[in-house]
């Protein structure tokens, strides 16, 4: 085990940012590939809303608070290895799937797994960063979302076109194994915080986690504030390449590398410079912790809704670009403020909070209400009804830039008050 102990802080970033990458193309390698499985199996919009969606949400968010007590209480890193190796076997069995109702398991199990990885790598990330560089360190986290939208989308597409959705599952669950074992030999598991090397107190629970929440104001705010952005980020990923499919024409494996491209330039960029901006904001005045990611979805609001109007394929992948920007500012700052918020003994509860609260809401009804939208209007709107149904969750973002606003408020006092010291 010693060769674990060489990797470097930024080492152990990486590599839970290629476990994050990894969970991204699992969940989101559905999107681009829900056309060819909507043929196969015959299924309604709605259908599809509820396999994207709250199907594997209600899962993913509900036992990360389970994973999130352990993580707190055992070590991480064998956490993580082995809740990626679960969820890789499961996207395995997603291609070996014979109908709509097995692969509708094997979507849950894949959101069973992958509950265990984000909190836990949020925990230990946390543990190696003081509190004013942590917003950079949890951005480069969350580019693994996007490298995992990018490649899902891109490789998804190509495998998918050339040896059908089934074979683009069983593909990507092989390096899922392979990096659970890499995650298992050589990332070490850091000290809690040097003052929390010990397990969890007994008095630290489900519940004194919650009533931190009640009694934190920007902490509320925030949480909200998140749900509310990642309704509109995950109905975005979820039916963008039915979208683009059905209003311009092509395939999954034209429109996928394109999409991987729209996710990368503006995804990526978005994800990195929002946490910088929030760090080197944030040390001049606190509120701007929330502030740069209100001003973002102000931004992106109105670039969505522009993009799904224009009515030229070219002109309309140009424009996506600044909403996945904008609309992904907020997750390095979300993450850094959710840690900061919480006391170290409970990080990764916090986290696994946090995360059940903005994927229930988020993941789990952002997809299906654009998809019962769409089904409901198509009387009236016919083949514009999936337009429309998307356009409409914009009013959600600028409703969360009011959220991260009011949390801005009480920020400085609650970050203050939280028994962590500047460099905890």
């Amino acid at each position: 085990m010693k060769a674990a102990r060489q990797l470097s802080r930024m080492g152990v970033v990486v590599t839970l940012m290629l476990v994050y990458t990894t969970n991204q193309i699992d969940r989101q390698l559905l999107g681009i590939l829900l056309e060819p499985i909507r043929q196969e199996f015959h299924l309604t919009d709605s259908q599809l809303g509820f396999l994207s969606g709250i199907a594997f949400a209600i899962f993913y968010a509900t036992l990360g608070i389970p994973f999130g007590l352990l993580a707190d209480r055992t070590n991480r890193r064998n956490l993580i290895s082995v809740a990626l190796a679960l969820w890789s076997a499961m996207t395995a069995l997603c291609g070996l799937a014979a109908n709509f109702a097995q692969l509708l398991i094997f979507r849950v199990g894949v959101g069973v797994g992958e509950s265990g990885t984000l909190p836990t790598s949020q925990s230990m990330i946390s543990d190696l960063y003081a509190r004013d560089e942590r917003a950079t360190a949890l951005g480069i986290l969350s580019i693994g979302a996007n490298l995992g939208v990018m490649t899902a989308f891109m490789a998804g597409g190509l495998i998918g076109a050339r040896w059908g959705w089934r074979a683009a599952f069983l593909i990507f669950s092989g390096t899922g194994i392979l990096l659970a074992i890499f995650v298992r030999l050589f990332v070490p598991e850091p000290v809690r915080n040097g003052r929390w090397s010990l397990p969890l107190s007994p008095g630290v629970s489900l519940l004194v986690a919650c009533a931190h929440l009640w009694r934190t104001p920007a902490l509320r705010n925030l949480i909200l504030a998140g749900a509310l952005a990642a309704m509109v980020s995950y109905a975005f990923l979820a039916w963008l390449p039915s979208y683009l499919i059905r209003e311009f024409g092509g395939t999954t494996a034209t429109v996928g590398p394109l999409l991987s491209i729209v996710v990368g330039a503006g995804g990526c960029l978005g994800t990195l410079l929002g946490g910088m901006a929030a760090d080197r904001f944030g040390r001049r005045d606190t509120r701007w912790h929330v502030w740069v990611s209100g001003i973002a979805l102000l931004l992106a609001a109105p670039a969505f809704v522009a993009a799904l109007l224009v009515n030229n394929f070219w002109l309309a992948i140009g424009i996506f670009i600044l909403p996945m920007f904008f609309g992904i500012v907020y997750s390095g700052p979300n993450f850094a403020l959710v840690q900061g918020l919480y006391p170290p003994q409970m990080r990764a509860l916090g986290a696994a909070i946090y995360l059940f609260i903005v994927n229930l809401v988020g993941g789990g009804l952002g997809p299906l209400l654009v998809g019962a939208a769409s089904d409901h209007m198509k009387r009236q709107l016919g083949a514009q009804s999936l337009r429309w149904s998307l356009a409409s969750m914009a009013v959600f973002w600028i409703i969360s830039a009011w959220f991260f606003y009011r949390s801005g408020r009480t920020l400085a006092c609650d970050l203050d008050a939280n028994t962590e010291g500047r460099g905890g």
